[in-house]
């Protein structure tokens, strides 16, 4: 994992919040999920262990199962390598659903929570796009064997990997939103813990402003708009859209994306250099 973008931003994010013993609350920096999944069992607080659990470890995993189809599409190109590329996405799809039962039709995990969340939101199809995106890195790059044809398609399932990131970002949003809106200061400081690491290649002035109004300071429902101005001036780096995370139904914020790229002095670059960072 020590080579993949998304755990290397929580691993700093951490590690900067951690004690010149490099320990985060009472536990090594490395088992900062751990800590504060613990922490929460500890004070009796289940919704907010369980929540940061399928924040921490699931939705973090997903990510690690979607890195790894990069290296087995261009690293080691044999036919076991398209099995273990496909079975990578597998599993990612598997845990973002969790188990589904008669009380759990949309499964436990991330599909669930995204389709619960959707409904207070005037538009978002995560899930039917996330499955979209994931049937195709399969069935394009590891069943059709576009992997072993074209030794370049990993820098195209590169992309494709970081745009089914930046999907699975969107109920995190919304999520965020929603406590904001309810002034519910515990799951604000979960998210914004859970928010600012990814910002860390984006906007500093964003980050600060998450960690001083939510963590070091306690969370303020005035400045609720504020709080989603910043997020809503992340969206394009984060690779998503206003339209992406849909307008709260409970009250109306404005919402404009950043202009597409322009073309400079003639010139429009083929690939937008955020999809590959």
């Amino acid at each position: 994992m020590i080579n993949e973008r998304t755990y290397n931003l929580y691993r700093h994010f951490f590690h900067s919040l951690a004690g010149p013993d490099s320990m985060f609350d009472d536990e090594n920096i490395d088992y900062y999920a751990d800590a504060i999944v613990k922490d929460f069992f500890d004070l009796n607080q289940i919704d907010l262990a369980v929540e940061a659990m399928k924040i921490m470890h699931i939705w973090i995993t997903i990510t690690h199962y979607l890195e790894k189809t990069i290296f087995f599409c261009k690293e080691s190109v044999t036919e076991e390598s398209m099995m273990l590329g496909a079975f990578s996405l597998d599993t990612a799809l598997a845990l973002w659903t969790g188990t589904i039962n008669e009380s759990h039709p949309f499964g436990n995990l991330w599909y669930e929570m995204t389709e619960k969340i959707r409904e207070k939101f005037e538009r978002s199809v995560v899930n039917r796009d996330l499955i979209k995106l994931i049937s195709k890195a399969r069935a394009d790059y590891f069943l059709n064997n576009h992997c072993v044809d074209d030794q370049d398609a990993w820098l195209r399932l590169r992309v494709l990997k970081n745009e089914i990131i930046s999907k699975m970002t969107i109920p995190m949003i919304q999520y965020f939103i929603d406590y904001l809106a309810n002034n519910s200061s515990d799951f604000v400081k979960l998210y914004t813990v859970t928010i600012a690491p990814l910002l860390s290649g984006c906007s500093q002035t964003s980050k600060d402003f998450l960690m001083q109004n939510a963590i070091f300071e306690e969370y303020d429902l005035g400045m609720r708009d504020d709080f989603i101005r910043h997020l809503q001036s992340v969206y394009t780096c984060l690779g998503i859209t206003c339209e992406d995370v849909g307008n709260y139904k409970s009250f109306d914020l404005k919402c404009t994306d950043e202009p597409e790229i322009q073309e400079m002095v003639g010139f429009l670059p083929y690939v937008d250099v955020r999809e590959v960072s």
